[in-house]
């Protein structure tokens, strides 16, 4: 179902992913498919709620000391600026799939510089950069958006990779204070195994079920 969160909802929504992201990084994993399409919501019996979505799919991840290599995979449209320049990837790739993707949740397109018509633009990330980004904000979707959020998405949407800041970074901001938790509290591969059930009833690819049973062995 089509969600445009209130400003409250999608606060919530990126703590709980940043929050997951920020320990998965910890980890030494770089999901390398952030996307839209990979963040569900687990009961569609009922009406969103941002505790109930999650990132899916971690067939394209990268896995220090597991993965061979630390190439780019993904969506084209999701992909960072850096892929232009460089031979392997860090976590900063996966902070700017998920910009990307905050901006599309909110705004329904793809972000351009210029008037957003076209849904797929491929490579799209050089049309904007640190000094014009501000305009992907001037735009109707976003007149009741907080500045807050927009400042989120904009940090997320770095152009230069070396200063774009970890999810680990972007959860000091004040916005997530009410939501705060010690990031250490978690554990990932309780996480992670809550999640083996889920994907084997979706049937996904055994690359999934391959990355999540290592994972599960620590």
């Amino acid at each position: 179902q089509e969600w445009t969160p209130t400003n409250e909802e999608f606060t919530k929504l990126a703590f709980n992913l940043l929050t997951s992201l920020a320990k998965i990084h910890k980890e030494g994993c770089i999901i390398r498919d952030i996307k839209l399409d990979n963040i569900v919501y687990l009961d569609n019996h009922s009406p969103v709620n941002a505790d109930n979505i999650k990132f899916i799919d971690f067939g394209s991840a990268y896995i220090e000391g597991i993965s061979t290599h630390n190439n780019f995979r993904g969506t084209e449209n999701y992909y960072a600026p850096e892929y232009l320049y460089r031979n392997k990837l860090t976590s900063a790739f996966d902070i700017w799939s998920l910009g990307i993707t905050f901006y599309v949740l909110i705004a329904k397109y793809f972000p351009n510089d210029e008037a957003p018509n076209q849904y797929y633009e491929y490579p799209y990330a050089y049309r904007f950069n640190d000094e014009n980004i501000d305009k992907l904000f001037e735009t109707e979707e976003f007149e009741n958006y907080s500045n807050d959020i927009k400042q989120l998405i904009k940090s997320m949407l770095t152009y230069n990779d070396e200063f774009r800041p970890s999810a680990e970074k972007l959860l000091e901001m004040e916005m997530f204070n009410p939501y705060k938790i010690d990031l250490d509290q978690l554990d990932l591969y309780e996480w992670i195994i809550h999640w083996i059930n889920y994907f084997l009833s979706e049937l996904l690819k055994p690359s999934s079920h391959f990355f999540f049973a290592i994972l599960s062995k620590k």
